[in-house]
């Protein structure tokens, strides 16, 4: 594993595989070219790269509702930006990376930040404890604000797996998704 920004990652075509979790919501809508290019850049031919992210519910990529998106921005993840599902398709679908399936995780993650938030309130005075009373009010509306925003449908999560396709050819997945459900 690499600790460094995503943009000075050495290297061409030395990843057979690579997967993003809760990233590319914060590369900003402009840098997607860029940070999809990188993933092209690393991964050798038919390599696959799993992207797993918040995404927007607005296909403009508009912020999220009810002022929830300049509220994140200004006390959470400032300069985050969500990417409508299209958008994202659509940068890697430029850069030869070509889309095998797409998952929609929305009332999964809806329910998992509603256990978050649960948790955190149980574990309330812990959390003050450790950062201060301004913190905790702020994860606190983050916390269940997201779980409801969710829940709304203002914003979603996508998995999108792809390879690098340069080439004509099959990419080395299996033609079903059996693989998938096997124990």
């Amino acid at each position: 594993m690499l600790l460094q920004d995503y943009r000075d990652a050495p290297g061409e075509g030395v990843y057979d595989k690579i997967a993003s979790v809760g990233m590319f919501e914060h590369v900003g809508l402009k840098n997607l070219p860029v940070y999809f290019g990188a993933v092209r850049r690393l991964l050798r031919e038919k390599g696959l790269f799993l992207n797993h992210g918040i995404t927007s519910s607005d296909i403009d990529n508009g912020a999220v509702g009810m002022g929830g998106g300049a509220f994140i921005g200004r006390y959470v993840f400032p300069r985050g930006e969500l990417p409508h599902l299209h958008r994202a398709i659509h940068d890697m679908s430029a850069l030869d990376l070509e889309v095998h399936d797409v998952e929609c995780l929305r009332p999964h993650y809806a329910k998992t930040l509603g256990f978050w938030s649960a948790n955190f309130e149980r574990n309330l005075d812990a959390a003050v404890a450790e950062s201060s009373e301004r913190t905790a009010r702020i994860w606190r509306i983050y916390l269940a604000g997201c779980a409801y925003g969710f829940e709304q449908g203002w914003m979603s999560i996508h998995q999108v797996l792809a390879s690098k396709r340069t080439r004509p050819g099959r990419t080395e997945l299996p033609l079903t998704r059996d693989w998938m459900y096997r124990e």
